[in-house]
């Protein structure tokens, strides 16, 4: 066999209109209906891949990133590869008899691998030498393709054209980079679906694939037909037909499957975001928003991204305050960042207990800078049970607390009801090794569900923080004060503190220490302030709000249980 008909043959014309005339004028063209049939498809082909890497990029955990990724690369490959068929079939030029199985199998191995490779790049990363790397190489996977389809591995005397190959590459290129950069565009803009708005683009984008595809149609040239009649090959074609539907199929049942994998997630979401809290957060299910906080968490799982402000805790018979450690995230990209989905993101990645440490030795270091200045008021931080019930904690805790030479009885560990109930009997035996050596541990947000008395029993706390769902409505409703009443008395009972958070009127503070609890956190007292104010807030601002809520109770008291106390001893939140 001679070598011209073992290797294609490249051609490069330097004139032109000489280069653009012959396989310009030479191939005949199918009608015009194919074409818009075709631009069509090319436009939905769009649409198709980019809802397939909207849902990767709405996964937050790893397992659901890397499944997500598989499925999206096997639907976008066989998007392509079909694609690619239908060029190769409306090119008028190129015989049914020429068709052949194994390249278009390989083709389609092909599309699949190179999507498979660079659709995660193209998903993860913002940096444009990462973009631009990976939609070369997305591109060179699509001319690679087409080339085993267009000269059978090489094995026919086909010619190569390069001036259009060379253009449909750089057109497919750029159509690649493009995509990628208004992705990642549109998912920072107010978290908005990376497919809103865009019918105008999917439409643009299906008129450069037709014309990187007719480019690529005219970018070989068959050898000329000598009119013998060549049985037709049917099963070959037939074997054809059915791969380009099971490809169909392939894509269908990727979809449902990634939709149906949504579902699931989405429960474990819900699940997870009860662990750490029990508020009623809408913002925690915003799938987009965790994603988004989910690829830049090696940027916020820091020390100094890590920022703490303070909320004050009263403790009205004592005359006491200590401080409560609330997180604030601001990314310089994503704005403010929601802790509830900082934290949920966190359980997905299983970067929990990192974070958790972290924060708590945020706290500490301002504890002792407060010390340092003459001020020790006890701080409560908030940990997930999977930290606290970590390997070595208890004993980690007290070192640093004593590297700091702070007294552990002025550290106190918040869990929700939620947690402490759902961990059993490895959380109890947690809770005493940290009581024995003088760490203090507090349920956070009870009665906000399923309250499990008989915890309370088996536990070694230190007191109990009532949600701020007990005060909806509790000026003026008899049940919901009767049950902060016998809350109060069986705490009172068993030892146990009892702090209500969420006060922000005078009405709401006289009606709870109507019922026997003395221990109030909100904006009535104070709104949280920053680390670097709390000296200043404990030396000029807390005597006087302390005096402020006296002087409001002492109103009640000469007044009448029904008085309405407005006047001088009205309280504003700070």
């Amino acid at each position: 066999m001679e070598l011209d008909l073992l290797l294609p043959t490249f051609v490069v014309e330097f004139d032109v209109m000489a280069a653009f005339a012959p396989w310009a004028l030479s191939a005949g063209e199918p009608p015009l209906w194919q074409l818009a049939a075709f631009w069509g498809a090319a436009s939905l082909a769009v649409y198709g891949s980019q809802r397939l890497a909207e849902y990767v990029a709405l996964s937050v955990d790893h397992a659901s990133r890397k499944v997500f990724e598989s499925f999206a690369s096997m639907g976008m490959g066989c998007i392509f590869w079909a694609l690619d068929m239908a060029t190769y079939a409306l090119s008028t030029d190129t015989p049914v008899h020429e068709w052949k199985l194994l390249p278009a199998l390989s083709a389609l191995v092909v599309m699949m691998l190179s999507c498979r490779l660079t659709v995660p790049v193209l998903l993860r990363r913002t940096r444009w030498g990462h973009i631009v790397l990976a939609s070369t190489g997305m591109a060179a996977g699509a001319m690679l393709a087409h080339t085993l389809l267009a000269t059978s591995y090489f094995l026919v005397g086909t010619e190569i054209r390069l001036l259009p190959f060379g253009l449909a590459f750089v057109l497919l290129t750029g159509l690649v980079v493009l995509r990628a950069w208004r992705y990642q565009r549109i998912r920072l803009q107010a978290n908005r679906s990376p497919h809103a708005n865009t019918t105008p683009e999917w439409i643009a984008c299906g008129a450069v694939i037709v014309a990187a595809q007719w480019l690529l149609s005219h970018s070989f040239g068959h050898p000329a037909d000598t009119g013998a009649v060549a049985p037709l090959p049917m099963d070959d074609a037939s074997v054809m037909l059915v791969v380009c539907f099971f490809a169909c199929i392939v894509t269908i049942e990727q979809v449902v499957n990634i939709r149906s994998d949504r579902r699931r997630q989405s429960l474990v979401h819900r699940g997870l975001s009860m662990i750490r809290s029990s508020g009623d957060s809408a913002a925690v299910h915003a799938d987009g928003r965790l994603a988004l906080i989910a690829d830049h968490l090696h940027e916020m799982a820091r020390p100094e991204c890590l920022a703490l402000h303070f909320q004050p805790i009263a403790d009205l018979r004592g005359g006491s305050v200590h401080m409560e450690a609330l997180l604030r995230l601001e990314h310089p990209r994503l704005g403010p960042i929601n802790p509830e989905q900082f934290f949920l993101v966190c359980e997905l990645r299983g970067r929990t207990e990192q974070v958790d440490r972290l924060i708590l030795l945020n706290a500490l270091d301002h504890a002792r800078d407060w010390q340092g200045r003459g001020h020790s008021p006890a701080i409560n931080v908030n940990v997930s049970p999977v930290t606290l019930m970590g390997e070595g904690f208890a004993g980690w805790v007290t070192a640093e607390i004593a590297r700091r030479r702070l007294p552990p009885q002025k550290v106190r560990l918040e869990l929700t009801e939620h947690a402490i109930t759902a961990s059993g009997r490895h959380m109890a035996e947690c809770v005493r090794e940290l009581h024995r050596v003088g760490v203090q541990v507090i349920m956070d947000d009870f009665g906000a569900g399923y309250s499990s008395l008989g915890v309370l029993a088996n536990l070694t706390l230190a007191g109990i923080k009532c949600d701020r769902l007990m005060l909806r409505g509790v000026t003026h409703d008899r049940r919901r004060q009767t049950l902060l009443r016998h809350v109060a008395a069986m705490a009172r009972e068993l030892e146990l503190p009892v702090i209500v958070e969420g006060v922000e009127t005078e009405d709401e503070l006289r009606t709870v220490v109507g019922c026997g609890i003395d221990r109030i956190q909100g904006y009535l007292f104070s709104r949280p302030v920053p680390a670097a104010d709390v000296p200043h807030w404990l030396l000029h601002v807390c005597p006087e709000r302390l005096r402020s809520l006296t002087r409001c109770l002492a109103v009640r008291c000469e007044a009448g249980p029904d008085a309405d106390a407005p006047g001088a001893g009205s309280l504003q939140p700070s």
